[in-house]
Formats: C-alpha cells, sequence, structure tokens
C-alpha cells in the first residue's frame, strides 16, 4: 500500500453541483485507480482533497462502496 498515492477522484455531492468553501456537504467519491493502492480505507479515515498540490478540503469516510479499498483492521 502507498500511502501518499495521489488519483483522480469524481466528486457527486447530494442537493448540489458545488461545494463552497468552509461548507459541510455528503457526497460520493469514486477512484479511477482504486486497484493501485488497495486495503487504504476504512470508516473514520480522513483524507484530503487536493486540486493540483493545494489542499483545499477534506472528507471523512463514512461508507466504502468499493471492497477493493476496504482495509479489515
Amino acid at each position: 500500500m502507498n500511502n501518499d498515492y495521489l488519483t483522480t477522484g469524481i466528486h457527486q455531492y447530494y442537493d448540489r453541483e458545488k461545494v463552497e468553501l468552509g461548507e459541510t456537504v455528503l457526497g460520493t467519491i469514486t477512484f479511477i485507480t482504486p486497484e493501485a493502492y488497495p486495503e487504504c480505507l476504512w470508516v473514520g479515515k480522513r483524507i484530503s482533497i487536493q486540486e493540483a498540490s493545494h489542499i483545499v478540503g477534506y472528507a471523512e469516510i463514512t461508507k466504502i462502496f468499493n471492497e477493493t479499498l476496504l482495509k479489515n483492521m
């Protein structure tokens, strides 16, 4: 597992299309290369959301739909 692996994700938010700075929303992120970092997520993990090298937000994992990503603890 590579803990500093960056990938592209498709963000989909519930009840809106865009998130403004400082807002908290619910949504899903679909990673395009999950096979590159199997077993790296667990419920409660916090991941950064980046645009290039700039962190623009954070996501807290509440549910994992792709079993490849699930880390059994």
